[in-house]
């Protein structure tokens, strides 16, 4: 999940979305808000109390938000009956990812957009990877589906609080590191995998699919890639959704725009667990 911080200008935005298949890729630049200012999860919002050190003294906010990079605390939930996600291959099936996901997370919103990712994902996985077998399909749809597992009970410290806690239960690394990857400038793990690069240009992307189809009095049944950029081209519509992230991992992942948004569009709509 990504933040672009305050709405660009018109011209900025449209300059990047003046057309179909427009998307300039010279600009890589991808500014990023905090994980406070996210739209979701609802109860981020609001000025923070103040806090009190051990000595009595008042902490400044920011000394009680500044967000921690590293030896982030880790969320273990209380056990649910199910076998570990990850066995000792590191291999995770998808109800065993969902089941985690909804232990951490208690926002319908947030648990539609990780649904949404996941369902791009393993079309992402369909189209670039053509007979691959249903476990390979799996890996990809588990990844979108937990790739914000942690923002809603870390989001100062999201994705490594998630990383290290998959770490923990043995997942493999191309996971951990995709996961990762989606927050580069703060984690510092470089999208190298096809996997990693696929769920950077997915994630935004998936998130402002779903605000589209909810301004539709059909939902997602018309939508079109024409829809979708032309709303890219309105910063006020969506304005937390990061554009930047949106056509930067478009032009990493090498696709043609149009129809890498036509894929996303129809992964979601055909999604059970997407409910808008």
């Amino acid at each position: 999940m990504r933040t672009e911080g305050a709405p660009g200008s018109r011209s900025r935005i449209s300059t990047r979305f003046h057309a179909i298949g427009s998307f300039d890729a010279r600009r890589r630049s991808f500014p990023r808000r905090s994980p406070t200012e996210q739209a979701e999860p609802p109860a981020l919002h609001g000025r923070a109390e103040p806090a009190l050190c051990k000595s009595g003294e008042r902490l400044e906010p920011h000394a009680v938000l500044r967000p921690r990079l590293r030896h982030a605390p880790v969320y273990r939930p209380e056990p649910s009956g199910l076998p570990p996600l990850g066995d000792k291959l590191g291999i995770m099936n998808i109800d065993q990812a969902r089941e985690l996901m909804h232990r951490w997370v208690e926002s319908p919103a947030l648990r539609v957009h990780m649904e949404a990712v996941g369902a791009c994902m393993a079309a992402a996985a369909l189209r670039r990877h053509p007979g691959a077998p249903p476990v390979e399909i799996e890996r990809w749809r588990g990844t979108g589906l937990l790739h914000d597992f942690d923002y809603e009970k870390h989001p100062h410290d999201h994705p490594l609080t998630g990383g290290e806690h998959l770490r923990e239960l043995g997942v493999e690394p191309e996971i951990r590191d995709a996961i990762l990857g989606h927050y580069l400038e703060k984690t510092g793990v470089a999208r190298e995998t096809d996997m990693a690069k696929t769920l950077f240009a997915v994630d935004e992307l998936a998130g402002f699919i779903v605000a589209c189809a909810k301004v539709r009095p059909d939902g997602l049944a018309t939508l079109e890639p024409k829809s979708v950029i032309k709303k890219l081209k309105q910063p006020s519509f969506a304005a937390a959704v990061n554009r930047d992230d949106i056509a930067g991992g478009i032009s990493e992942l090498g696709v043609e725009p149009q129809a890498h948004i036509q894929m996303c569009i129809d992964a979601i709509r055909q999604a059970p667990h997407v409910s808008l």
